[in-house]
């Protein structure tokens, strides 16, 4: 092969090689991100759910109203 031939596989084959591993590393952060709202979901679901079942202090209701207007999904847990 001549070395014009050769520049444009070798850039070829750099692109592929950078595609992917871009491409992993945004999977893996996804699933990453996707396990950390999770997680943090069922941490917020205790904390709405502790208190429901606490003393109906206005601070107490204040705070449960406050995450569950800022995480619907975790009011929904319970």
């Amino acid at each position: 092969m001549r070395d014009r031939e050769i520049h444009p596989i070798t850039v070829n084959r750099y692109r592929y090689s950078e595609q992917r591993s871009c491409k992993d590393f945004v999977i893996s952060s996804l699933a990453a991100i996707n396990v950390t709202e999770k997680r943090g979901c069922e941490y917020f679901s205790d904390h709405i759910h502790a208190l429901k079942n606490a003393p109906k202090t206005d601070e107490n209701v204040k705070i449960r109203e406050t995450i569950e207007k800022s995480f619907p999904e975790a009011a929904g847990q319970d």
